[in-house]
């Protein structure tokens, strides 16, 4: 009631056209007033955001559901829960609510969230956090105020929906005047419009103008320069140049509208002083439109500048059309998923340059998927900013439809593109869309790796097998009886001896003789006797050529088995490894490798498919997580990992881990997209594939930055020494041989002098006096 006795107080003394704010309450009076009396209102408020028939009213703010609806669209939400607390918010939602189900491709749906009390939201707040959704949970948020999005933000923080998993669209136009401190490192994503783009020259050369004015006179002069108060200058500037198009086009316009100071309204043969709500007297004249209200519309509708709002002008409607808002998005600068070589933080000795790097949020990272995107962006000549995926997965079906890890969020828009180990599977193929693969992998088997095997005693008899050395001791004894026998046979091999006793004949080959000489010829030292006879030379020369191939195979051989040091795995292959049960195996939870086992038809796979399925506690959250369970289980634990990171993970010190048995399969990395996407990615792949790029990417940064030396060499540079350990087994047979002849010669004596003494007195004095003659004796 006193807006309206104030209205008409003012409307009696004669007005051009109103200008100010208005709210719910009194909006339809407002509107009731100018299309009665054709006053035309010029507001930086905005109460009904639908195109409604054409008014009296020129609105400065300009209806911005549409960029909401073009936001939610881009994102390819699923689910949009809607918080406002004002009728103007109610409205926008009713035409999101209406605009999104129209179109039945969408399948969006929206939930209206009313706060009644902004500051005391927290326990609906708590009550949208705990709700169980799978994927991003999405919110517009559209309230009254600045102060009412500031309160509102402190109980997201305190309640803990600041976190990733969250995406907040705020329906607001100062969006760059909010403190998102408590936003930036959680993972959340938050995303507001802006109308004043504080770079452009327009609002530079008011904000200087407007800090140096005199406070007395303005007081909020200095002060950040919001929307509403932007829109007034423009509001201003709108009914300045109407009028002065007016004046221009007929000077002498509103000349007869003023007498004596005083404002009067002509229409028709009536004359009113001012624009009088009713009649005072019932002689007065009855009220009367304003005679140049028409005319003043058309004015303000026909206005065009660019002002502090960006471009100004009007459609027939009064509405704000080609307007423009910036969006900015903040809050996801947390750090991207680390998993080398594939991204990792750039090391502090690297001093390569990224100042023209096409890679955003790059600079403190390092890694084959930070060049390799590089690369890509340079084909396609776009500029890329990582941020980490926000459940940490690369994408799995929970349900039908529903995909978490990088798919889901390739699928509800919050990514563009996905350049990650993603690999090529059907079931992903369907979901999103997949480039030509980057790098070829498999599933491979990651163990600890075993201990070295020390060489053992008789590791000099190694460069033989048991049946060669058999199949040598069968010719050195076929070799010494054969000598024997020729010896005996050929008279050549006799010799006659003359002696007292008479003519006597004597053969040097016996058959000790004979063991003694193929024994010299197998040592390499040779004998006293050497055959005479053609039949024994041939034997001879024969067992000479077979020891000489012999010795020389076995002297070849020897150095390598005396100094290596073999590793002896457990397993050697995915049957082995499925057919024992002393090792436990897993791999990353939902990833493709797990889907691999559930899916495949071949019984070893499916078997261990259906293991990891009974035992959850073998599953791991991350490849990082199980590569250290590895290293931790003392060998009795195996990691299903694709080929690429378990080539990699076994070249980083400690240098304990080891790839076994060949790839289980054969898949790809590609580059993942939403489907239909505009990028033409497969031809920089296959660019980057022709011209040896992906091949130098790969060797840089799996060979050159390998920290263990490569199988077999040593750290050293010499030649390796020898351990005690590895020709123990030659002092053994010495000691043996030295104990063997000691313990025979010793036999032979006593033999000999009970031979020689077979009446021994068995007195302790006589033993000592039989014993010296027996050394003195010749």
């Amino acid at each position: 009631f006193v807006f309206l006795i104030s209205v008409c107080d003012q409307m009696s003394i004669g007005v051009f056209l109103f200008f100010g704010v208005k709210d719910a309450m009194t909006v339809d009076i407002v509107e009731s007033f100018t299309n009665k009396f054709h006053i035309p209102l010029v507001s930086p408020s905005l109460t009904k955001v639908k195109n409604v028939a054409s008014s009296f009213q020129i609105h400065m703010k300009p209806s911005y559901t549409r960029a909401i609806i073009d936001m939610v669209k881009h994102y390819k939400w699923k689910v949009l829960y809607y918080v406002y607390d004002s009728n103007e918010g109610l409205q926008r939602f009713e035409e999101v609510y209406s605009t999104l189900h129209r179109d039945p491709t969408l399948n969006i749906s929206v939930v209206p969230v009313k706060l009644e009390e902004v500051d005391y939201s927290h326990e609906i707040l708590r009550s949208l956090d705990v709700m169980y959704y799978i994927g991003l949970k999405t919110f517009t948020i559209d309230l009254s105020s600045l102060d009412a999005y500031r309160s509102l933000m402190r109980q997201i923080a305190e309640v803990g929906m600041n976190r990733e998993g969250y995406f907040y669209l705020f329906a607001c136009l100062d969006f760059s005047k909010l403190d998102f401190t408590r936003f930036l490192h959680g993972g959340v994503n938050v995303t507001g419009f802006d109308i004043v783009d504080s770079n452009s020259a327009d609002v530079k050369s008011f904000l200087r103008k407007w800090r140096s004015a005199n406070t007395n006179i303005y007081p909020s002069a200095g002060e950040p320069l919001m929307s509403e108060s932007a829109m007034s200058v423009d509001a201003l500037e709108t009914i300045v140049s109407a009028l002065d198009m007016m004046l221009q086009e007929d000077r002498f316009i509103f000349k007869k509208n003023f007498r004596r100071l005083k404002m009067f309204n002509f229409n028709g043969n009536i004359t009113t002083r001012g624009i009088p709500c009713s009649k005072v007297t019932n002689l007065d004249p009855p009220p009367q439109p304003w005679q140049h209200g028409q005319e003043i519309l058309q004015a303000l509708k026909s206005v065009m500048f660019n002002g502090l709002t960006g471009p100004v002008s009007f459609d027939e409607k009064g509405y704000r059309k080609d307007f423009e808002l910036l969006v900015s998005t903040v809050g996801i600068d947390r750090p991207p998923q680390q998993e080398p070589p594939y991204l990792q933080l750039r090391d502090p000795k690297n001093k390569g340059t990224t100042a023209n790097s096409r890679i955003l949020n790059g600079d403190k990272y390092e890694g084959f998927i930070l060049d390799f995107a590089e690369k890509i962006a340079e084909e396609l000549n776009v500029n890329l900013k990582f941020r980490e995926v926000s459940d940490e997965n690369y994408g799995e079906e929970i349900s039908k439809g529903i995909w978490n890890g990088m798919v889901g969020e390739l699928r509800n828009g919050t990514a563009d593109l996905a350049i990650a180990p993603l690999t090529i599977t059907l079931a992903r193929e369907k979901a999103i869309d997949f480039t030509k693969p980057f790098m070829d992998v498999g599933i491979s088997i990651m163990i600890k790796k075993p201990d070295i095997e020390k060489p053992g005693v008789f590791s000099f008899m190694k460069p033989f097998s048991l049946s060669i050395w058999m199949f040598i001791l069968l010719a050195y004894t076929a070799v010494s009886i054969g000598l024997f026998l020729v010896s005996r046979f050929s008279p050549y091999e006799w010799r006659k001896i003359l002696s007292s006793a008479g003519i006597s004949y004597e053969n040097d080959f016996s058959l000790i003789n004979s063991f003694w000489f193929s024994t010299g010829a197998l040592m390499l030292q040779g004998s006293d006797e050497c055959p005479r006879s053609i039949s024994g030379r041939i034997i001879g020369t024969v067992w000479w050529f077979f020891v000489l191939i012999i010795i020389s195979t076995y002297t070849a051989n020897l150095a390598a088995f005396l100094t290596v040091e073999n590793m002896v795995a457990p397993i050697e292959s995915a049957d082995q490894l499925a057919a024992q049960d002393q090792i436990k195996y897993g791999c990353r939870k939902s990833g493709s490798t797990e889907k691999f086992f559930e899916e495949n038809q071949v019984t070893t796979y499916r078997n261990m498919g259906a293991y990891m399925k009974n035992n959850p506690s073998v599953m791991v959250a991350t490849t990082r997580e199980g590569i250290e369970r590895v290293r931790n289980s003392k060998g009795k634990y195996a990691l299903l990992i694709e080929s690429t990171m378990n080539e990699y993970e076994n070249s980083r010190e400690p240098c304990d881990t080891l790839k076994v048995g060949r790839n289980l399969n054969a898949e790809g990395y590609g580059i993942a997209t939403p489907t239909g996407s505009i990028y033409r990615l497969n031809l920089a792949v296959l660019m980057l594939h022709e011209d040896g790029t992906l091949l130098r990417l790969k060797r840089r940064w799996w060979q050159d930055k390998s920290q263990c030396a490569p199988e077999g060499t040593k750290e050293s540079s010499g030649k390796p020494s020898l351990s005690l350990s590895n020709v123990a087994g030659v002092f053994y047979i010495l000691i043996g041989g030295l104990v063997i002849a000691v313990v025979f010669g010793a036999f032979q004596f006593i033999v000999k002098q009970l031979h020689l003494e077979p009446k021994v007195i068995k007195s302790g004095s006589r033993v000592y006096v039989w014993v010296w003659a027996g050394i003195r004796h010749k």
